[in-house]
């Protein structure tokens, strides 16, 4: 009798097939067929092998030639039926998953041998495979459970759809608190359960939009009425591919921006009223400066008038006016002198509303002292010790600016010179995108219970008999120096000095 040995080296099970291939393949009953019939005595029967050639096939092939050789004798080999029933009753546990048992092999070595030896190697691949595979699976478990406590635990919704018919297989606890509704009574369900028709055919729409896109899908806003009220969420779909390439399920994360939309609504309204006010500031602005103008100009003809028939007066008449008399032409005289320099001063403000910028890079020290220079010309100037430290060039109108520093210096020549020994310093520095300028003198300063008026039009903190003034000139300052996007400010302290600071932007 011709003799074929396993060697039990056949191809090895695939260990993502192994848990499945006694329960799928059917050439398993085939064997169990042979088997049967075998243990009867039955020799006649074969089956047929397929192109795997794995442990099953080398099986089959042993049991066909065994079949073939006991026929041929014409006798009943007894001396297997032990070694059969014990193939046969193995190979049923197999069919079970229970891989603890084997077969055990005889010293003959002929074809049971072989399917022995083939049985135990299979058994000994699938229980390593079925291990594997369930360490596999309790990894997945595992990762399933971390992910689920991530997903029940942020705060914005998460929900999961199926491509097809778009029902939620997943929801979390956001979700539930969102919506307001259990996540047993959404799961198997889809928009329409839930939402009115129009608003429901609105989101199949995106999702369905979101599934034909690759990547993520942003919905900016989507209002939704839920069991809580109406809602605004911020919505980003991702379509989850399946092994065939198509989209299988569409993931959504929504963040509920219902209280953000409400405090933009809100912005949005204050803006609006706020650029209300702006437009009629504007407009009265505007009226105002074209009553200033007009007023100005106006009063300027009437002020001529004054002045010049007080001078023929004074001329003419001057030598036969008594004492008293002439005190009150020269206080005439003062009076329409002043009256011209508050009309030029409220002229160069009402212009600077509409004049534009011309900037350019300016050496501030040189231009300090040419005011510096020119206040020496133009007023009774004091024994004051003025210091200049080298200043930041910036760039600016420098127009506009040497009036800023003119007021500025004659402003504290004119307050510390009923000081012994006046002190004006004037300095720079650069703080962050901004250059500073400094203007201190140690005159009369004054009381910062009162520094809201420091800058206004017509504001004066001092008696007009102590110093003379319009009121007009810190007002100036503050609106040229707001024209180039800049601040002011200042800090006094009555008969203890006062300083002045300008902030400008470095361009």
């Amino acid at each position: 009798m011709k003799k074929r040995r396993l060697n039990g080296s056949g191809n090895s099970i695939n260990s993502l097939e192994a848990s499945d291939i006694l329960k799928k393949d059917v050439r398993v009953e085939k064997i169990l067929n042979l088997l049967l019939k075998y243990t009867l005595g039955d020799y006649s029967v074969r089956e047929t092998v397929s192109e795997k050639g794995d442990e099953l096939d080398a099986i089959i092939i042993g049991l066909n030639t065994l079949g073939e050789e006991a026929e041929a004798s014409g006798k009943i080999v007894r001396d297997f039926e032990s070694r059969v029933t014990n193939i046969m009753s193995v190979l049923l546990k197999y069919t079970l998953f229970d891989f603890s048992e084997k077969v055990a092999i005889g010293g003959v070595g002929d074809e049971l041998d072989a399917i022995a030896i083939g049985l135990n190697t299979m058994a000994e691949e699938l229980q390593s495979a079925r291990e594997t595979e369930t360490a596999h699976l309790n990894k997945i478990e595992d990762t399933n459970r971390f992910l689920d406590t991530i997903l029940e635990n942020i705060p914005n919704m998460v929900f999961v759809k199926e491509a097809k018919e778009l029902r939620f297989v997943r929801f979390n606890k956001a979700a539930e608190d969102l919506l307001g509704y259990k996540k047993e009574d959404m799961i198997g369900k889809n928009d329409y359960d839930f939402f009115p028709k129009e608003q429901a055919d609105f989101f199949t729409s995106k999702d369905r939009e979101a599934l034909s896109k690759e990547g993520v899908t942003d919905i900016t806003e989507e209002l939704i009425e839920t069991a809580n009220g109406p809602k605004w969420l911020h919505t980003k779909k991702i379509p989850l591919i399946g092994s065939d390439g198509k989209p299988a399920y569409l993931l959504g994360i929504s963040e509920d921006i219902t209280r953000r939309k409400s405090s933009e609504d809100k912005i949005k309204k204050l803006n609006s009223e706020l650029q209300n006010s702006i437009n009629q500031l504007e407009s009265t602005n505007n009226e105002l400066e074209a009553f200033t103008y007009s007023v100005s100009h106006d009063l300027r003809a009437p002020l001529r008038a004054i002045h010049g028939y007080t001078n023929i007066i004074e001329k003419e008449y001057g030598d036969k006016l008594e004492g008293e008399a002439k005190k009150m032409m020269a206080s005439v005289m003062a009076n329409a002198i002043k009256m011209g320099q508050l009309i030029d001063d409220l002229l160069a403000l009402s212009r600077l509303g509409k004049k534009e910028l011309q900037k350019r890079e300016v050496d501030m020290t040189d231009m300090v002292n040419q005011c510096i220079d020119e206040l020496k010309r133009s007023v009774k100037f004091p024994n004051a010790k003025i210091t200049v430290e080298p200043l930041h060039k910036i760039t600016v109108d420098p127009a506009l600016m040497f009036q800023v520093f003119f007021n500025l210096v004659s402003n504290a020549v004119k307050y510390s010179s009923l000081k012994e020994k006046p002190v004006i310093h004037i300095s720079s520095v650069k703080d962050g995108d901004e250059v500073i300028y400094m203007v201190r003198d140690n005159g009369t300063g004054f009381d910062m219970r009162y520094y809201n008026k420091l800058f206004g039009v017509f504001q004066r903190l001092h008696d007009a008999s102590e110093f003379e003034g319009t009121g007009v000139g810190l007002a100036l300052v503050k609106r040229i120096v707001t024209k180039h996007n800049g601040r002011v400010w200042a800090e006094g302290e009555v008969d203890k000095g006062a300083s002045f600071y300008i902030a400008l932007k470095i361009n």
